[in-house]
C-alpha cells in the first residue's frame, strides 16, 4: 500500500524536511477529503500510479504530509482508510503536536484502530535546540507533551516509533536525546528507535551547508552513543553504507530506500561482499560528496 500525502501545510518549518517551500505554499485543493478518497478508490481498482511511493508494498498505508493531523477531515480520513483497508498497518508520520489535546489523541487512537504504528520525531533533549530545528518557539513542549499523551493512551498493540534525524546541528544532540528518551520512557522495548542520517532534498538541500554532516562523522557519532543504543533493543538505523559504521553496529542498518533513491558505485560496491544487504549511498549524497568514504567490505 502506498505512503499518502494527506496535507501539504504543517505547522514546523524543520531544517532538514524533504519537502520544499513550493510543496507547502502551494495549495491544498488536491488534499481535500473527496479527492483523497477518489485517488484511494483508483488504488484500490488497480491504478498503482496514483501514488508516488510505496505503491507495490502491499502490507501498508502511512499517511504522511506536511502535517497530517491538520488536515480539517483528518479523523474522517483515518476512519475511510481504517474500513477500507481493514487488515492493513496504518502508520502515521507527524511532529506530535497537535497529540498533545488528550481528547483529539483518543479519537485517532479510536479511528486508526488496530494494526497501527504512530512515529514522533524528537530532535534533541533541550527544548531551545528542538525548537530550532524544527523551526518553531514552543515546539519541543508540545511534542513532548503529544509523546507523553501516546504512551498513556495507546492501547499495548498500538505500536510506537521515534525518530532521530542525524545532522551537523548540536554537538552530542544524538547522546543527549537518547538520555532523555530513556529517562522519560524506561520501557523500551515497548517503542523503536530510527537514527536517520539526513536526505539532501528540498529544504534540507538548502540549508545543507548549515547541517551538513559527513556519513563518516554522522557513523561516528552513533558509535560514541553506542553504550546508550545498548539499551534499545529496538533502535535502527536508516541510510547508512554498512562500510561506514562500526562492524558492532551493522546488524541496527535497514535499507528504508526504494532502489531509484540509491547508488552502488561499481568501484566501490563492485567487490564489497555485503552488498547485497546494504544500503549503498543515497543518489544524492552521491551526487554532492561522491564515494571516497566507501570502503569496500572483504568479509
Amino acid at each position: 500500500m502506498p505512503a499518502v500525502s494527506v496535507w501539504n501545510k504543517c505547522n514546523n518549518r524543520c531544517i532538514m524536511c524533504t519537502n520544499g517551500k513550493e510543496y507547502s505554499n502551494g495549495s491544498s485543493e488536491q488534499y481535500t477529503l473527496k479527492k483523497q478518497i477518489e485517488k484511494m478508490e483508483k488504488y484500490l481498482r488497480g491504478d498503482r500510479a496514483v501514488f508516488y511511493k510505496g505503491a507495490e508494498d502491499p502490507g501498508y498505508i502511512t499517511l504522511t504530509g506536511g502535517e497530517p493531523t491538520l488536515h480539517p477531515d483528518f479523523l474522517k480520513l483515518v476512519c475511510y482508510y481504517r474500513r477500507r483497508c481493514p487488515g492493513l498497518e496504518i502508520t502515521l508520520l507527524t511532529n506530535g503536536r497537535t497529540l498533545e489535546d488528550k481528547v483529539f489523541m483518543q479519537k485517532y487512537l479510536s479511528a486508526a484502530g488496530t494494526p497501527a504504528r504512530t512515529i514522533i520525531p524528537v530532535h534533541s533533549s533541550d527544548p531551545e535546540e528542538h525548537d530550532y530545528v524544527s523551526g518553531v518557539k514552543g515546539s519541543f513542549v508540545q511534542t513532548m507533551r503529544g509523546l507523553e499523551n501516546l504512551f498513556a493512551f495507546a492501547p499495548a498493540d498500538h505500536k510506537i516509533g521515534i525518530r532521530f534525524i542525524q545532522h551537523g546541528t548540536g554537538k552530542k544532540r544524538l547522546e543527549r536525546t537518547l538520555s532523555m528518551l530513556l529517562r522519560k520512557f524506561p520501557d523500551t522495548a515497548r517503542y523503536t528507535v530510527a537514527i536517520i542520517h539526513f536526505e539532501i532534498e528540498g529544504c534540507s538541500l538548502s540549508n545543507e551547508k548549515d547541517i551538513h554532516i559527513s556519513l563518516k562523522d554522522s557513523a561516528k557519532e552513533v558509535l560514541e552513543a553506542k553504550p546508550l543504543i545498548d539499551h534499545f533493543p529496538n533502535l535502527f538505523l536508516y541510510h547508512y553504507p554498512l562500510c561506514v559504521l562500526d562492524e558492532s553496529l551493522r546488524c541496527r542498518a535497514k535499507i528504508t530506500l526504494p532502489e531509484e533513491e540509491r547508488v552502488y558505485p561499481e568501484e566501490k560496491c563492485g567487490i564489497c561482499c555485503r552488498r547485497e544487504d546494504c544500503l549503498g549511498l543515497m543518489i544524492d549524497y552521491h551526487r554532492l560528496f561522491g564515494d571516497s568514504e566507501l570502503e569496500p567490505l572483504k568479509k
